[in-house]
């Protein structure tokens, strides 16, 4: 993983954040798992509804919806 790709798949969510990761990775050309981390671990991203938000949750906001 370099940063191009996370800068290509960060700027695909950009355009459209209701994308799934298989739909972000078909459209950067990278595997969905791929995706899938550049997405969880390297942005901090969370998903809700199998979509992407663009924004951390907070310990509060979490403990209020689980």
């Amino acid at each position: 993983m370099d940063d191009d790709q996370v800068e290509k798949v960060l700027a695909v969510i950009r355009q459209n954040c209701r994308l799934t990761a298989r739909e972000v990775a078909k459209e950067v050309g990278i595997c969905k798992s791929l995706c899938h981390l550049i997405l969880t671990k390297k942005r901090t991203m969370h998903c809700v509804a199998t979509k992407f938000v663009l924004h951390s949750l907070t310990r509060h906001s979490l403990s209020m919806n689980f």
